[in-house]
C-alpha cells in the first residue's frame, strides 16, 4: 500500500536528501502507519501515514437541450450543471469540433470541479438559421470516455406567400421547387403520421405575439383557408432558399448572386416634372453582414412579377391576389405607399395586417396611365412588402402604355348613280395594328336617312380588323354629300370620311295624259284609244299592270310571305328585265308556309285536345249509371260521339252542358265558294243515285240540322234511314232557311226541314222522366216518346252546304 522511496542512505555533513512516500490505493480502501527513521548513533523518528483510495465520481443534469421553437432573431441561453460527488478533484473540458452550424456558443470552454463542488455549462443560441437544428458537441470528463450532448432547436420566422407570378429573372426557384416537392411528397409517403410539415412545424402558441401590432387605417378583411400542397411545397422552396443563405453567411462565405434591398435600384421609368429619373431606393454605400445569418428585413426571399400588359393611356387595369401567411408564427404585413406616388401604379389596401397562421387577405394592384403625365412606352417600378422580423417579398410591376389608333380602308366613299328606291352598299374596313383591343364609334354629319352606317360602334381586337357596310338610298334625283367621323376611344384623333352619290329618279311619259272616251250606246262597238309611254331615263325599264299581270300577284304573295324585312323593306338584288323572281326566295316561302302550316295543325290538335278533355269533364261530372251507359256506347269518346251516344241512349244534359258540346263540335275545312247555281248544280249530282258519292260506301250522321228529301221519295220519312237528306250548316241569320227553300224549289223536293236549335230546346224543355240524368237533375216533365224514338234514329246525309260570310260551300260528307 506504502513505499518509501529511497528507503536508506548516508548522508555527509550539510547534506540532505528527499524521501518519496508512494501511496497505491485500492478501489474504495483506507489505510493508516506510521514509518520510522532509525538514525545510526541517534534517535528515532517516526511519521505518520494514512491513505485513501476513491475513484472519479460526477453527475450531470442532462445530455440534451431543446431549445424548442424559436423565432429567428431570438437567442435563448440553457445550461447544463456538472456536480462532482466523488472525493476527489476532477477536470473537463468541451470540444465543439462536431457542430456544423456557429449557431450555438458554449461556456466554459474548461476547468476543474472540487469535491463537493459544482460547475454550470451554458449554451446559447444565436438563432439566425431558419431551419431545425440537430448538433451535437463532446463534454470529457476526467479520464473518461468523452459524452455527447445534443443541442436541439427550430428556427421559426413569419413566412408569407403571395398568388403572384414567380419573376423569371429567379432562375434558381424551379429547382428549388422540384426538390422541396420531391422532398414533401416522400415525407406524406412514408409518414406514419398525418404530417403536415416536418421541417417547420406550425406551432404558434409558444410564439409571442406581442411586438405584432396593427397601424393601418382600415381593417382587412381576414379569411381561414388550409394550405394546400403546393401552397407547401412553396414554402419549402422559399425556406430552403433562406437557409442556404443564412448557413452561406454563417459559415464566413456569402454566395455570390446574393441581392438585397439595398443592393436593388428602382426600375421605375415615369418622368417628374424636370425630365429626371426618380430613384425610389438609395443605393447601398456598404454591404451590412451581421455575424449569423442574413439582415432579415434587407433580404428578398422571393420575386414576383405583376404585368399589366398593354394598358391604354386613359385607362385603369387591376389586380387582385392574395396574401396568405404559410408560417407557422403570425406576420406583420406593411407597404409603403409613398414609394408609388408619382408613378403610374397604386396598390389598395390595408397598409399594415397582421395575419395569423392559415389566414389570407387581398390586395389590389392598379395600373393607370395619365395623359399628359404618363408617356407611351414600357414603365416598371419596384414594390416592397415588408413582413416584421422577417424577409421581404418583392413585387416588380410592369406595363406597357399604349395610344389606341385605327386604320381605315379609305377616306372617300363614291357611290355613284343611284335610282331612287334602290339601295348601294359599300364596305369601310377598320383595321387596329395595336396589341390592345380598341372601341370606336360612327357618326353621320347629316341626320338625313339618305347614308346609313351599320354597325355605328363597336370593338376591334388586337391586331384584327371589322368591316363597316355604308348604304346609299337616294329619294330624289339630287346630288346628296355627308361626311362620316370616326371617334376612337382614349384616344384624341377623328378621322374624317367623305361620302357622295348621284341619286336617279324612273320617270315614264304618257301621250295623252289623260283619255276621254265618251258616250256609247248598249251592244255598239267599243271605241278604241291609244296611249303612247315614253322611257326618258338612260336604261331600259320592265313594265307591269298592277291589275292583269298575274306573275307580278304571284311574286307579290312570295314576299308577302318570306322574313327578312327591315323597318318594312326587303332589300333583293336587282333583277333583269324579264327575270323571274329568285328560286332561291321560292324556297324560302315553300319553307316558310310548310313550317306555318305544321305549326298551325299543332295549334288544332292542341285545341281538338282541349275539347276532347272538357267533353270529358262533361262525362266525369256524370252518376255513375249514365257514365256507364255513355263509355259502354263509344269509346274513346270525341264531342260529336257523346252527343250522338246521348241521344242513341235517351241520356240528357243540363242547358249549360248542352250548350258547351254545341261550341266544341269541330269546323269543318273551308272549301271553295260557290254561288247558287254552282252550288245547285253541285248538290244535284250528288243527289243522283248514280253519283260517285252516293252508294253502299256513303257515311251515317245525326240529323240534327235542316235537312232535304228527294222529290221520288217524297212518301217516305225524311228522318228514317232510306232517306236522301242535305245538311245546311251556318251561323245565325246566315240565310240557312233561305237557302233550303231555294234548293227545295230547284230541285223538285217537298220542303221537309229541321231546325237543330228547336230540336235542342225541346229536348230540354221536355224530358222524359224514365231517362237517366247525366247531371242528376230531374225537371219532372215528360218527353214525347215519339219524338224522342224519331230523333233517336241516323239519317244518311248525302251532301253538307256550309253558310258564311265568305259565301257558301259544299264539302265532303264524311
Amino acid at each position: 500500500v506504502f513505499d518509501i522511496v529511497p528507503i536508506g542512505g548516508c548522508l555527509l555533513p550539510g547534506e540532505k536528501e528527499v524521501v518519496e512516500f508512494v501511496f497505491y490505493g485500492h478501489t474504495n480502501s483506507s489505510h493508516e502507519t506510521v514509518a520510522i527513521c532509525e538514525v545510526e548513533g541517534g534517535p528515532e523518528y517516526t511519521l505518520s501515514l494514512k491513505g485513501q483510495a476513491s475513484a472519479v465520481l460526477y453527475t450531470l443534469d442532462s445530455k440534451e437541450l431543446n431549445f424548442g421553437d424559436n423565432a429567428i432573431e431570438n437567442r435563448k441561453t440553457m445550461e447544463l450543471t456538472l456536480r462532482n460527488v466523488g472525493c476527489v478533484d476532477f477536470k473537463f473540458h468541451v470540444d465543439n469540433s462536431p457542430l456544423k452550424l456557429p449557431v450555438f456558443k458554449i461556456f466554459p470552454s474548461g476547468g476543474i470541479v472540487g469535491v463537493g463542488k459544482k460547475r454550470k455549462i451554458g449554451v446559447r443560441y444565436l438563432g439566425g438559421i431558419p431551419s431545425q437544428i440537430d448538433e451535437t458537441f463532446k463534454l470529457c470528463v476526467a479520464c473518461f470516455r468523452p459524452m455527447d450532448i445534443s443541442l436541439i432547436g427550430t428556427g421559426l420566422f413569419p413566412q408569407v406567400s403571395v398568388e403572384l407570378p414567380r419573376d423569371p429573372q429567379d432562375s434558381m426557384f424551379q429547382p428549388r421547387l422540384d426538390y422541396a416537392i420531391d422532398t414533401i411528397l416522400l415525407d406524406q409517403i412514408n409518414s406514419t403520421e398525418n404530417m403536415e410539415y416536418r421541417i417547420q412545424t406550425p406551432v404558434t402558441a409558444t410564439l409571442s405575439t406581442r411586438n405584432i401590432t396593427t397601424v393601418s387605417t382600415r381593417r382587412a378583411d381576414l379569411k381561414e383557408q388550409p394550405l394546400t400542397t403546393m401552397q407547401l411545397c412553396v414554402r419549402e422552396a422559399d425556406r430552403l432558399f433562406y437557409f442556404d443563405t443564412c448557413r452561406a453567411f454563417a459559415m464566413g462565405r456569402p454566395p455570390d448572386d446574393y441581392v438585397d434591398l439595398l443592393t436593388l435600384r428602382p426600375l421605375n421609368m415615369s418622368k417628374s416634372k424636370k425630365g429626371k429619373r426618380q430613384d425610389k431606393l438609395p443605393s447601398p454605400n456598404r454591404r451590412i453582414i451581421p455575424p449569423i445569418g442574413v439582415n432579415a428585413p434587407n433580404f428578398v426571399i422571393s420575386r414576383h412579377v405583376v404585368d399589366f400588359g398593354h394598358v391604354i393611356l386613359g385607362s385603369k387595369k387591376s389586380v387582385v391576389f392574395h396574401v396568405s401567411n404559410v408560417g407557422g408564427a403570425p406576420a406583420l404585413v406593411e407597404y409603403n405607399r409613398k414609394d408609388l406616388i408619382g408613378s403610374m401604379f397604386d396598390i389598395q389596401g390595408p397598409s399594415s395586417t397582421a395575419v395569423p397562421p392559415q389566414n389570407y387577405y387581398n390586395l389590389k394592384l392598379v395600373c393607370a396611365p395619365r395623359a399628359g403625365h404618363d408617356q407611351p412606352g414600357a414603365s416598371e417600378m419596384l414594390l416592397p412588402l415588408h413582413i416584421k422580423k422577417a424577409p421581404t417579398i418583392l413585387i416588380r410591376l410592369r406595363t406597357v402604355v399604349e395610344v389606341p389608333t385605327v386604320e381605315v380602308s379609305t377616306v372617300s366613299l363614291n357611290f355613284g348613280k343611284v335610282y331612287a328606291g334602290m339601295r348601294k352598299v359599300q364596305s369601310l374596313t377598320l383595321r387596329n395594328n395595336n396589341p390592345v383591343e380598341v372601341k370606336w364609334d360612327l357618326s353621320l354629319a347629316s341626320t338625313k336617312p339618305v347614308f346609313l352606317v351599320q354597325p355605328r360602334s363597336g370593338t376591334i381586337n388586337a391586331n384584327s380588323s371589322v368591316d363597316v357596310c355604308i348604304s346609299f338610298t337616294p329619294t330624289k334625283a339630287v346630288s346628296y354629300k355627308t361626311s362620316l367621323s370616326l371617334a376612337v376611344k382614349m384616344s384624341t384623333s377623328v378621322i374624317t370620311i367623305g361620302c357622295k352619290g348621284q341619286g336617279l329618279v324612273k320617270t315614264l311619259r304618257l301621250e295623252p295624259a289623260k283619255i276621254k272616251m265618251g258616250p256609247l250606246l248598249p251592244y255598239q262597238k267599243g271605241n278604241r284609244k291609244v296611249v303612247r309611254i315614253h322611257n326618258d331615263a338612260s336604261e331600259p325599264l320592265e313594265i307591269v299592270s298592277l291589275d292583269f299581270d298575274i306573275d307580278l300577284r304571284e311574286e307579290q304573295r312570295i314576299l308577302r310571305g318570306i322574313e327578312g324585312y327591315k323597318n318594312g323593306a326587303l332589300y333583293l338584288e336587282p333583277r333583269g328585265l324579264g327575270e323571274p323572281l329568285p328560286s332561291r326566295l321560292r324556297r324560302q316561302y315553300h319553307l316558310q308556309q310548310n313550317i306555318n302550316q305544321r305549326l298551325d295543325e299543332e295549334r288544332k290538335k292542341r285545341a281538338h285536345e282541349e275539347q276532347l278533355s272538357h267533353a270529358f269533364e262533361v262525362l266525369t261530372a256524370a252518376p255513375q249509371d249514365a257514365k256507364r251507359v255513355l263509355t259502354e256506347a263509344i269509346s274513346p269518346l270525341n264531342p260529336e260521339q257523346l252527343y250522338e251516344a246521348m241521344c242513341a241512349k235517351n241520356v240528357y244534359i243540363t242547358r249549360k252542358h248542352a250548350f258547351a258540346l254545341v261550341k266544341s263540335f269541330p269546323n269543318p275545312k273551308k272549301k271553295e265558294v260557290l254561288n247558287h247555281g254552282t252550288l245547285i248544280n253541285e248538290i244535284d249530282r250528288r243527289m243522283r243515285p248514280n253519283a260517285a258519292r252516293v252508294g253502299e260506301n256513303d257515311q251515317e250522321e245525326v240529323g240534327e240540322l235542316q235537312s232535304t228529301c228527294p222529290s221520288q221519295v217524297s212518301d217516305v220519312d225524311p228522318l228514317t234511314i232510306d232517306s236522301r237528306n242535305i245538311l245546311i250548316v251556318g251561323g245565325p241569320m246566315s240565310g240557312k232557311s233561305t237557302l233550303a227553300k231555294i234548293l227545295a224549289e230547284r230541285l223538285g223536293m217537298p220542303q221537309h226541314i229541321i231546325r237543330l236549335d228547336e230540336v235542342v230546346q225541346f229536348f230540354l224543355d221536355y224530358p222524359d222522366p224514365t231517362v237517366v240524368s247525366v247531371t242528376g237533375e230531374d225537371d219532372g216533365v215528360d218527353m214525347e216518346p215519339a219524338v224522342a224514338q224519331r230523333l233517336s234514329l241516323k239519317m244518311r246525309i248525302t251532301a253538307r252546304v256550309h253558310v258564311n260570310s265568305d259565301g257558301m260551300y259544299v264539302s265532303d260528307p264524311k
